[in-house]
Protein backbone atom coordinates (compact mmCIF):
# COMPACT_ATOMS: atom_id res chain seq x y z
CA UNK A 1 0.00 0.00 0.00
CA UNK A 2 0.77 3.51 -0.42
CA UNK A 3 0.75 5.41 2.25
CA UNK A 4 -0.82 8.68 1.56
CA UNK A 5 1.41 10.75 3.84
CA UNK A 6 3.37 10.32 1.32
CA UNK A 7 1.81 13.20 -0.51
CA UNK A 8 2.62 15.81 2.23
CA UNK A 9 6.07 14.46 1.94
CA UNK A 10 6.33 15.42 -1.53
CA UNK A 11 5.80 18.91 -0.51
CA UNK A 12 8.18 18.53 2.41
CA UNK A 13 5.07 20.05 4.51
CA UNK A 14 2.85 19.08 6.45
CA UNK A 15 -1.02 18.73 4.90
CA UNK A 16 -2.39 21.32 7.84
CA UNK A 17 0.13 23.49 5.59
CA UNK A 18 -2.89 23.74 2.53
CA UNK A 19 -5.52 25.22 4.55
CA UNK A 20 -6.78 28.57 3.64
CA UNK A 21 -7.59 30.15 -0.03
CA UNK A 22 -6.70 29.37 -3.26
CA UNK A 23 -5.02 31.54 -5.99
CA UNK A 24 -8.53 32.51 -7.35
CA UNK A 25 -9.64 33.67 -3.99
CA UNK A 26 -12.08 30.58 -3.28
CA UNK A 27 -11.52 27.39 -1.52
CA UNK A 28 -8.42 25.17 -1.33
CA UNK A 29 -8.65 21.48 -1.91
CA UNK A 30 -7.69 19.52 1.17
CA UNK A 31 -4.97 17.02 0.82
CA UNK A 32 -6.91 13.51 0.37
CA UNK A 33 -6.00 10.76 2.73
CA UNK A 34 -6.98 7.35 1.97
CA UNK A 35 -5.36 5.42 4.44
CA UNK A 36 -8.48 2.81 4.83
CA UNK A 37 -7.33 -1.02 4.23
CA UNK A 38 -9.23 -1.59 0.80
CA UNK A 39 -8.37 -4.53 -1.55
CA UNK A 40 -9.36 -4.40 -5.31
CA UNK A 41 -10.34 -7.95 -5.53
CA UNK A 42 -8.17 -10.39 -7.98
CA UNK A 43 -9.06 -13.98 -8.65
CA UNK A 44 -8.69 -16.68 -11.00
CA UNK A 45 -11.05 -19.47 -12.52
CA UNK A 46 -9.84 -22.86 -12.89
CA UNK A 47 -8.69 -24.25 -9.36
CA UNK A 48 -4.56 -26.13 -9.37
CA UNK A 49 -4.55 -29.72 -7.67
CA UNK A 50 -5.53 -29.40 -3.89
CA UNK A 51 -2.22 -28.97 -2.29
CA UNK A 52 -0.75 -26.32 0.12
CA UNK A 53 2.11 -24.96 -2.14
CA UNK A 54 -0.26 -24.69 -5.46
CA UNK A 55 -2.61 -22.39 -3.28
CA UNK A 56 0.62 -20.27 -1.92
CA UNK A 57 1.49 -20.09 -5.60
CA UNK A 58 -1.79 -18.78 -6.09
CA UNK A 59 -1.29 -15.76 -3.35
CA UNK A 60 1.87 -14.89 -4.29
CA UNK A 61 0.70 -13.95 -7.89
CA UNK A 62 -1.12 -11.25 -6.08
CA UNK A 63 -4.42 -13.23 -6.37
CA UNK A 64 -7.03 -12.70 -3.05
CA UNK A 65 -10.04 -15.40 -4.11
CA UNK A 66 -10.35 -18.36 -6.79
CA UNK A 67 -13.62 -19.96 -8.53
CA UNK A 68 -13.26 -23.55 -6.32
CA UNK A 69 -14.65 -26.49 -7.91
CA UNK A 70 -12.67 -29.13 -6.12
CA UNK A 71 -13.81 -31.89 -8.74
CA UNK A 72 -10.97 -34.40 -8.02
CA UNK A 73 -12.40 -34.49 -5.02
CA UNK A 74 -16.21 -33.61 -5.16
CA UNK A 75 -18.04 -30.62 -2.96
CA UNK A 76 -18.02 -31.46 0.34
CA UNK A 77 -16.07 -34.45 0.84
CA UNK A 78 -12.97 -34.70 3.34
CA UNK A 79 -10.43 -33.97 0.37
CA UNK A 80 -12.75 -30.48 -0.82
CA UNK A 81 -13.04 -29.29 2.46
CA UNK A 82 -9.40 -29.86 3.41
CA UNK A 83 -8.70 -27.66 0.52
CA UNK A 84 -10.90 -24.95 2.19
CA UNK A 85 -8.71 -25.23 4.96
CA UNK A 86 -5.63 -25.08 3.22
CA UNK A 87 -6.67 -21.66 1.24
CA UNK A 88 -7.60 -20.13 4.78
CA UNK A 89 -3.60 -20.73 6.25
CA UNK A 90 -2.30 -19.41 3.22
CA UNK A 91 -4.96 -16.23 3.16
CA UNK A 92 -6.63 -16.99 -0.06
CA UNK A 93 -10.54 -16.71 -0.59
CA UNK A 94 -12.82 -19.57 -2.01
CA UNK A 95 -15.92 -18.53 -4.49
CA UNK A 96 -17.57 -21.98 -4.50
CA UNK A 97 -18.30 -23.61 -7.82
CA UNK A 98 -22.17 -25.55 -7.85
CA UNK A 99 -21.82 -26.77 -11.06
CA UNK A 100 -25.15 -24.83 -12.81
CA UNK A 101 -23.94 -22.84 -16.21
CA UNK A 102 -24.87 -22.55 -20.07
CA UNK A 103 -23.87 -26.02 -20.91
CA UNK A 104 -24.49 -28.28 -18.57
CA UNK A 105 -27.91 -26.46 -16.98
CA UNK A 106 -28.89 -26.74 -13.38
CA UNK A 107 -26.96 -29.23 -11.41
CA UNK A 108 -27.37 -30.43 -7.82
CA UNK A 109 -25.16 -29.23 -5.26
CA UNK A 110 -23.88 -30.10 -1.66
CA UNK A 111 -26.36 -28.10 0.44
CA UNK A 112 -25.60 -29.90 3.46
CA UNK A 113 -22.28 -28.80 4.65
CA UNK A 114 -22.55 -25.29 5.88
CA UNK A 115 -19.75 -23.35 4.39
CA UNK A 116 -19.89 -20.36 6.52
CA UNK A 117 -17.98 -22.87 8.67
CA UNK A 118 -15.01 -22.19 6.42
CA UNK A 119 -13.66 -18.88 6.79
CA UNK A 120 -12.12 -19.11 3.14
CA UNK A 121 -15.45 -19.08 1.34
CA UNK A 122 -16.43 -15.59 0.04
CA UNK A 123 -19.42 -16.56 -1.93
CA UNK A 124 -21.52 -19.48 -3.38
CA UNK A 125 -21.70 -19.00 -7.41
CA UNK A 126 -25.04 -19.91 -8.15
CA UNK A 127 -24.72 -20.07 -12.25
CA UNK A 128 -22.02 -19.39 -14.52
CA UNK A 129 -24.17 -17.54 -17.34
CA UNK A 130 -27.76 -17.85 -17.60
CA UNK A 131 -30.25 -17.30 -19.85
CA UNK A 132 -33.53 -15.25 -19.18
CA UNK A 133 -35.44 -18.85 -18.93
CA UNK A 134 -33.26 -19.79 -16.08
CA UNK A 135 -33.70 -16.28 -13.78
CA UNK A 136 -36.63 -17.93 -12.34
CA UNK A 137 -34.17 -20.83 -10.82
CA UNK A 138 -31.93 -18.11 -9.94
CA UNK A 139 -34.54 -16.57 -7.88
CA UNK A 140 -35.39 -19.93 -6.80
CA UNK A 141 -31.68 -20.19 -5.51
CA UNK A 142 -31.72 -16.76 -4.09
CA UNK A 143 -34.28 -17.84 -1.80
CA UNK A 144 -32.46 -20.45 -0.67
CA UNK A 145 -29.52 -18.58 0.08
CA UNK A 146 -31.13 -16.22 2.12
CA UNK A 147 -32.57 -19.15 4.24
CA UNK A 148 -29.23 -20.88 4.52
CA UNK A 149 -26.45 -18.35 4.63
CA UNK A 150 -29.11 -14.95 5.30
CA UNK A 151 -26.82 -13.75 9.05
CA UNK A 152 -23.43 -15.18 6.99
CA UNK A 153 -20.58 -13.65 5.37
CA UNK A 154 -21.42 -16.12 2.20
CA UNK A 155 -21.86 -14.04 -0.60
CA UNK A 156 -24.61 -14.69 -3.35
CA UNK A 157 -23.01 -14.62 -6.73
CA UNK A 158 -23.95 -14.91 -10.45
CA UNK A 159 -21.95 -14.21 -13.57
CA UNK A 160 -23.07 -13.20 -16.22
CA UNK A 161 -23.26 -13.66 -20.27
CA UNK A 162 -21.65 -11.31 -22.55
CA UNK A 163 -23.82 -10.02 -25.90
CA UNK A 164 -24.75 -12.98 -27.13
CA UNK A 165 -28.04 -14.40 -28.85
CA UNK A 166 -28.36 -17.27 -25.95
CA UNK A 167 -29.67 -14.69 -23.55
CA UNK A 168 -32.80 -15.12 -25.16
CA UNK A 169 -34.01 -11.47 -24.77
CA UNK A 170 -33.32 -8.00 -24.99
CA UNK A 171 -29.56 -7.06 -22.65
CA UNK A 172 -31.51 -4.54 -20.50
CA UNK A 173 -34.03 -6.85 -20.30
CA UNK A 174 -31.28 -9.12 -18.65
CA UNK A 175 -29.40 -7.06 -16.61
CA UNK A 176 -32.43 -5.63 -14.90
CA UNK A 177 -33.81 -9.46 -14.32
CA UNK A 178 -30.51 -10.50 -12.48
CA UNK A 179 -30.30 -7.07 -10.64
CA UNK A 180 -33.97 -7.42 -9.16
CA UNK A 181 -32.75 -10.76 -7.56
CA UNK A 182 -29.09 -9.89 -6.55
CA UNK A 183 -30.76 -6.81 -4.95
CA UNK A 184 -33.52 -9.04 -2.88
CA UNK A 185 -30.60 -11.01 -1.42
CA UNK A 186 -28.70 -7.74 -0.84
CA UNK A 187 -31.51 -5.96 1.23
CA UNK A 188 -32.52 -9.73 2.73
CA UNK A 189 -29.36 -10.15 4.30
CA UNK A 190 -26.85 -7.23 4.31
CA UNK A 191 -24.52 -9.17 2.21
CA UNK A 192 -22.26 -7.77 -0.47
CA UNK A 193 -24.17 -7.32 -3.67
CA UNK A 194 -21.71 -9.10 -7.18
CA UNK A 195 -23.03 -8.41 -10.51
CA UNK A 196 -20.46 -10.29 -12.65
CA UNK A 197 -19.66 -10.76 -16.34
CA UNK A 198 -16.93 -12.04 -18.73
CA UNK A 199 -16.03 -9.96 -22.31
CA UNK A 200 -13.17 -11.31 -23.96
CA UNK A 201 -12.12 -8.93 -26.43
CA UNK A 202 -8.87 -9.36 -27.43
CA UNK A 203 -9.54 -11.60 -31.41
CA UNK A 204 -7.62 -13.43 -33.52
CA UNK A 205 -7.04 -11.55 -37.16
CA UNK A 206 -5.06 -11.25 -40.43
CA UNK A 207 -3.61 -8.42 -39.03
CA UNK A 208 -2.60 -10.76 -35.81
CA UNK A 209 -5.16 -9.12 -34.15
CA UNK A 210 -8.60 -6.96 -33.21
CA UNK A 211 -10.74 -5.44 -30.88
CA UNK A 212 -14.01 -6.34 -30.32
CA UNK A 213 -16.08 -3.46 -31.50
CA UNK A 214 -19.32 -4.56 -28.63
CA UNK A 215 -16.95 -4.60 -25.91
CA UNK A 216 -16.79 -1.12 -24.61
CA UNK A 217 -20.65 -1.18 -25.45
CA UNK A 218 -21.56 -4.15 -23.46
CA UNK A 219 -18.66 -2.90 -19.82
CA UNK A 220 -21.11 0.50 -20.50
CA UNK A 221 -24.78 -1.53 -20.38
CA UNK A 222 -23.24 -3.61 -17.07
CA UNK A 223 -21.12 -0.44 -15.43
CA UNK A 224 -24.27 1.49 -15.64
CA UNK A 225 -26.33 -1.45 -14.14
CA UNK A 226 -23.57 -1.42 -11.17
CA UNK A 227 -24.36 1.94 -10.71
CA UNK A 228 -27.86 2.08 -10.85
CA UNK A 229 -28.29 -1.00 -8.25
CA UNK A 230 -25.75 0.07 -6.55
CA UNK A 231 -23.73 -2.87 -6.32
CA UNK A 232 -21.22 -3.67 -4.19
CA UNK A 233 -18.98 -5.29 -6.60
CA UNK A 234 -18.68 -5.23 -10.29
CA UNK A 235 -16.48 -8.03 -11.64
CA UNK A 236 -15.04 -8.79 -14.79
CA UNK A 237 -13.24 -11.59 -16.18
CA UNK A 238 -9.79 -10.55 -18.56
CA UNK A 239 -8.79 -12.82 -21.07
CA UNK A 240 -5.64 -14.79 -20.06
CA UNK A 241 -5.82 -18.12 -22.02
CA UNK A 242 -5.86 -18.40 -25.86
CA UNK A 243 -9.37 -19.87 -26.79
CA UNK A 244 -11.74 -20.33 -29.80
CA UNK A 245 -11.20 -16.47 -31.60
CA UNK A 246 -9.54 -15.01 -28.94
CA UNK A 247 -5.97 -14.87 -29.24
CA UNK A 248 -2.98 -15.61 -27.47
CA UNK A 249 -2.39 -13.10 -24.94
CA UNK A 250 0.88 -11.45 -22.43
CA UNK A 251 1.65 -8.82 -19.42
CA UNK A 252 0.63 -5.75 -21.73
CA UNK A 253 -2.85 -7.27 -22.18
CA UNK A 254 -3.83 -8.33 -18.69
CA UNK A 255 -2.78 -4.33 -17.85
CA UNK A 256 -4.72 -3.35 -20.85
CA UNK A 257 -8.35 -5.33 -20.00
CA UNK A 258 -7.68 -4.33 -16.76
CA UNK A 259 -7.49 -0.23 -17.11
CA UNK A 260 -10.14 -0.63 -19.59
CA UNK A 261 -12.59 -2.01 -17.14
CA UNK A 262 -11.66 0.63 -14.39
CA UNK A 263 -12.48 3.34 -16.65
CA UNK A 264 -15.63 1.92 -16.23
CA UNK A 265 -15.66 1.51 -12.12
CA UNK A 266 -15.49 -2.12 -11.88
CA UNK A 267 -13.73 -2.76 -8.50
CA UNK A 268 -12.98 -7.09 -9.11
CA UNK A 269 -11.37 -8.89 -12.02
CA UNK A 270 -10.74 -12.42 -12.40
CA UNK A 271 -8.10 -14.37 -14.94
CA UNK A 272 -9.97 -16.76 -17.31
CA UNK A 273 -7.81 -19.18 -16.87
CA UNK A 274 -6.00 -19.29 -14.29
CA UNK A 275 -5.33 -23.14 -14.33
CA UNK A 276 -4.37 -24.49 -17.93
CA UNK A 277 -8.14 -26.20 -19.00
CA UNK A 278 -8.50 -29.60 -20.04
CA UNK A 279 -9.87 -28.94 -23.05
CA UNK A 280 -7.20 -29.58 -25.44
CA UNK A 281 -7.64 -26.56 -27.82
CA UNK A 282 -6.91 -24.00 -24.87
CA UNK A 283 -3.95 -22.38 -25.06
CA UNK A 284 -1.42 -22.26 -21.92
CA UNK A 285 -2.76 -20.33 -18.80
CA UNK A 286 -1.20 -18.69 -16.01
CA UNK A 287 -0.31 -22.41 -14.22
CA UNK A 288 -0.15 -25.84 -15.79
CA UNK A 289 -2.28 -28.33 -14.79
CA UNK A 290 -0.19 -29.56 -12.06
CA UNK A 291 -0.37 -25.73 -10.36
CA UNK A 292 3.09 -25.03 -11.43
CA UNK A 293 3.76 -21.34 -12.84
CA UNK A 294 4.08 -20.95 -16.89
CA UNK A 295 6.34 -18.12 -17.79
CA UNK A 296 6.62 -15.69 -18.64
CA UNK A 297 2.43 -15.13 -18.22
CA UNK A 298 2.65 -16.11 -14.50
CA UNK A 299 5.42 -12.74 -13.64
CA UNK A 300 3.01 -11.00 -15.96
CA UNK A 301 0.06 -11.22 -14.19
CA UNK A 302 1.94 -11.04 -10.73
CA UNK A 303 3.46 -7.45 -11.75
CA UNK A 304 0.28 -6.54 -12.88
CA UNK A 305 -1.54 -7.30 -9.64
CA UNK A 306 0.96 -5.67 -7.60
CA UNK A 307 0.46 -2.26 -9.08
CA UNK A 308 -3.27 -2.95 -8.63
CA UNK A 309 -3.17 -3.30 -5.41
CA UNK A 310 -0.49 -0.41 -4.60
CA UNK A 311 -2.72 1.86 -5.66
CA UNK A 312 -6.32 0.31 -4.60
CA UNK A 313 -6.32 2.39 -1.53
CA UNK A 314 -6.78 4.93 -3.45
CA UNK A 315 -9.40 4.11 -6.66
CA UNK A 316 -11.77 2.80 -4.31
CA UNK A 317 -12.07 5.45 -2.53
CA UNK A 318 -13.64 6.72 -5.13
CA UNK A 319 -17.35 6.29 -7.03
CA UNK A 320 -17.04 5.52 -10.67
CA UNK A 321 -20.04 8.68 -12.59
CA UNK A 322 -19.39 7.66 -16.49
CA UNK A 323 -16.69 7.25 -18.99
CA UNK A 324 -15.55 10.15 -21.37
CA UNK A 325 -14.22 8.82 -24.55
CA UNK A 326 -11.41 10.73 -26.52
CA UNK A 327 -11.18 9.80 -30.47
CA UNK A 328 -7.38 9.69 -31.10
CA UNK A 329 -6.16 12.01 -33.89
CA UNK A 330 -4.11 9.40 -35.42
CA UNK A 331 -7.71 7.14 -35.55
CA UNK A 332 -8.85 6.09 -39.22
CA UNK A 333 -12.26 5.09 -40.38
CA UNK A 334 -14.35 7.61 -38.35
CA UNK A 335 -17.92 7.22 -37.75
CA UNK A 336 -19.09 10.85 -38.05
CA UNK A 337 -16.30 11.80 -36.79
CA UNK A 338 -16.48 9.43 -34.09
CA UNK A 339 -13.97 6.26 -33.37
CA UNK A 340 -15.93 3.12 -34.58
CA UNK A 341 -15.16 1.91 -30.96
CA UNK A 342 -17.38 4.60 -29.06
CA UNK A 343 -20.20 5.37 -31.80
CA UNK A 344 -22.47 3.02 -29.95
CA UNK A 345 -22.27 3.93 -26.76
CA UNK A 346 -25.27 4.53 -25.18
CA UNK A 347 -24.70 7.02 -22.25
CA UNK A 348 -20.92 8.11 -22.76
CA UNK A 349 -19.91 11.59 -20.61
CA UNK A 350 -19.65 14.50 -22.68
CA UNK A 351 -17.51 16.73 -20.74
CA UNK A 352 -15.69 15.77 -17.84
CA UNK A 353 -15.83 18.70 -14.31
CA UNK A 354 -12.22 19.04 -13.52
CA UNK A 355 -10.63 18.22 -17.38
CA UNK A 356 -11.61 21.16 -20.04
CA UNK A 357 -10.19 19.81 -23.29
CA UNK A 358 -8.51 16.22 -23.83
CA UNK A 359 -6.19 15.49 -27.23
CA UNK A 360 -4.70 12.05 -27.87
CA UNK A 361 -2.88 10.64 -30.79
CA UNK A 362 -4.67 7.23 -30.01
CA UNK A 363 -8.66 6.70 -28.58
CA UNK A 364 -8.14 6.90 -25.38
CA UNK A 365 -10.83 6.42 -22.21
CA UNK A 366 -11.76 8.68 -19.34
CA UNK A 367 -13.48 7.65 -16.78
CA UNK A 368 -14.97 10.11 -14.29
CA UNK A 369 -14.55 9.65 -10.44
CA UNK A 370 -15.73 11.37 -7.18
CA UNK A 371 -14.85 10.68 -3.46
CA UNK A 372 -16.62 11.16 0.02
CA UNK A 373 -15.16 15.05 0.09
CA UNK A 374 -16.03 15.29 -3.26
CA UNK A 375 -12.38 15.61 -4.61
CA UNK A 376 -13.05 14.25 -8.44
CA UNK A 377 -10.81 11.00 -9.95
CA UNK A 378 -10.10 10.30 -13.30
CA UNK A 379 -8.90 7.03 -15.29
CA UNK A 380 -6.90 7.65 -18.27
CA UNK A 381 -6.78 4.77 -20.33
CA UNK A 382 -4.70 4.54 -23.15
CA UNK A 383 -7.24 2.18 -25.55
CA UNK A 384 -4.74 1.54 -28.50
CA UNK A 385 -4.78 -2.25 -28.89
CA UNK A 386 -1.03 -3.19 -26.87
CA UNK A 387 -0.52 -6.24 -29.92
CA UNK A 388 1.46 -3.61 -31.87
CA UNK A 389 3.82 -2.88 -29.07
CA UNK A 390 5.56 0.48 -29.57
CA UNK A 391 3.07 1.39 -32.42
CA UNK A 392 0.05 1.71 -29.52
CA UNK A 393 1.73 4.26 -27.34
CA UNK A 394 -0.14 7.41 -26.86
CA UNK A 395 0.26 10.59 -25.66
CA UNK A 396 -2.53 12.24 -23.86
CA UNK A 397 -2.58 15.65 -23.43
CA UNK A 398 -5.24 16.90 -20.66
CA UNK A 399 -5.79 20.81 -19.32
CA UNK A 400 -7.69 20.79 -15.91
CA UNK A 401 -9.83 23.26 -14.50
CA UNK A 402 -8.14 25.27 -12.18
CA UNK A 403 -5.72 22.40 -10.64
CA UNK A 404 -2.18 23.46 -10.11
CA UNK A 405 -1.34 19.86 -8.67
CA UNK A 406 -2.11 16.16 -9.74
CA UNK A 407 -1.57 12.94 -8.00
CA UNK A 408 -0.66 10.44 -10.31
CA UNK A 409 -1.25 6.86 -9.75
CA UNK A 410 0.61 4.35 -12.78
CA UNK A 411 2.61 1.65 -12.94
CA UNK A 412 2.18 0.78 -9.20
CA UNK A 413 3.32 3.97 -7.89
CA UNK A 414 1.95 7.48 -6.83
CA UNK A 415 3.79 10.63 -7.80
CA UNK A 416 2.73 14.30 -6.98
CA UNK A 417 3.31 16.97 -9.60
CA UNK A 418 3.08 20.76 -10.02
CA UNK A 419 1.27 21.75 -13.05
CA UNK A 420 1.60 25.01 -15.00
CA UNK A 421 -0.93 26.33 -16.92
CA UNK A 422 -3.44 23.34 -15.69
CA UNK A 423 -1.94 21.31 -18.49
CA UNK A 424 -0.49 17.96 -17.68
CA UNK A 425 0.66 15.34 -20.40
CA UNK A 426 0.76 11.77 -20.20
CA UNK A 427 2.96 9.25 -22.26
CA UNK A 428 1.00 5.95 -22.22
CA UNK A 429 2.89 2.80 -23.18
CA UNK A 430 0.56 -0.11 -25.01
CA UNK A 431 -2.20 -1.36 -22.21
CA UNK A 432 -1.11 1.25 -19.89
CA UNK A 433 -3.24 3.49 -17.84
CA UNK A 434 -3.27 6.26 -15.05
CA UNK A 435 -5.21 7.48 -11.79
CA UNK A 436 -5.58 10.79 -11.48
CA UNK A 437 -6.72 13.56 -8.56
CA UNK A 438 -6.31 16.99 -10.07
CA UNK A 439 -6.07 19.64 -7.07
CA UNK A 440 -5.86 23.25 -6.16
CA UNK A 441 -3.60 23.87 -3.24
Amino acid sequence: KIASMALAAVFGISAAAFAGCAKDGGPKDTLPDYTQEKTFLIGGWGDPPNNRANYQAAKDMGMDFIFYGGSQYGMGSDGYLQGLQLMEEVGLKAILQTGSGADNGQSSFDQNTDYSQYPAVLALNYWDEPNLSQMDALDDLADWHIEKYGDTGVNYYVNLFPYTERIGGSYEEYLDKYCAIMNKVGEATGQDTWLSVDIYPLLSSKYGSTVSTSWLTNLEEVALAAKEYDADYFHSFILATQHGSYRDVSETDFRYQIWVNLAFGANSISYFTYRRSSIESFGESLVDMNGNPVEPNYSGAQKVNAEIHAIDDVYLSFEWEGMYPVTGSETENLIDGVSPYFYNLKQPLTSLDKISSVQAEKDALIGQFHDAEGRKGYVVTNFADPYFGEESANKVELTFTNADTVVVCRGGTQETYRVSGNKLTLDLEAGEGAFLIPLNI
